[in-house]
């Protein structure tokens, strides 16, 4: 799995790389990055043991926020741009917690981002992670918790009243991705087979949510399911994901336009 990690980050020039699950021993991945030009380093981590970033930046670039054992909060910050956060995530599974968890654990997370934002003072916020819900599920959509709309222009509104509550907006990509006719080239990321009556065969578990002053710095066309490297493939012949040799969620990429971020970086 590193060599197709690798030769991702090589092929495509990625400067953020986030790992969920991560089980590989952290100097075998470096060398394996730095195995042409020395320019990755890991991006320390206090208490989340969910998620590893190896990244190409300064590690002053990468100025950490908050972080628990599941998500981690990084300022991303150089001279000539607008500063950001990065919120890395690995949320809690559907093996182990009931939708009812999920959600309150949602809560918890967008009350988290919405802490970092104010400690932090930026409101340029990018969320990328295995969420390990769909698009459609109330911790996406709920205004409580992540709060993220398939529309743009609703988006664009910035925030939802509700019984005179205001509530922030997400914006969710992801929803393009669903189904046979989707934008991508596979409808999921994650494909489950169990033979039970109700089931989801293929899902989105693995997103990208973007706040909407950050919208037109993260095109629809830039954000990518992917299938393939040059010398690998994540399917199989048949179609489904080689969880085998790879993983069992397909990862996800994303190419930001910083100079597009829209206002203030400050709140």
């Amino acid at each position: 799995m590193s060599s197709a990690i690798t030769e991702l980050a090589h092929s495509k020039d990625i400067d953020i790389i986030i790992l969920c699950e991560y089980e590989m021993d952290d100097d075998v991945m470096l060398r394996q990055l730095n195995s042409d030009t020395p320019k990755y380093t890991i991006s320390a981590n206090i208490t989340c043991d969910k998620v590893k970033i190896f990244s190409n930046l300064n590690v002053d670039n990468l100025e950490m926020v908050s972080e628990t054992s599941r998500w981690t909060i990084r300022k991303v910050e150089s001279t000539d741009k607008p500063a950001f956060l990065l919120v890395a995530a690995h949320l809690v599974s559907k093996m182990n917690w009931s939708s009812e968890s999920q959600f309150g654990e949602a809560i918890i997370f967008r009350d988290a981002i919405n802490k970092a934002q104010t400690e932090s003072g930026v409101k340029h916020v990018i969320i990328i992670g295995d969420l390990n819900m769909n698009p459609y599920e109330e911790g996406l959509v709920s205004t409580v918790a992540l709060h993220a709309t398939s529309d743009k222009k609703i988006a664009l509104k910035q925030q939802r009243t509700v019984q005179g509550n205001k509530f922030e907006y997400f914006y969710n990509p992801m929803w393009n991705f669903l189904g046979d006719e989707s934008v991508g080239d596979v409808p999921g990321t994650f494909l489950y087979k169990g033979a039970e009556h109700m089931r989801i065969d293929w899902n989105i578990f693995d997103q990208i949510l973007i706040s909407p002053s950050m919208i037109a710095s993260v095109p629809n066309k830039d954000i990518e399911i992917i299938i393939k490297s040059t010398s690998f493939s994540f399917l199989k012949n048949n179609g489904e994901i080689d969880a085998i040799n790879y993983s069992d969620h397909l990862p996800i990429m994303v190419s930001l336009q910083l100079d597009l971020i829209k206002g203030r970086t400050e709140i």
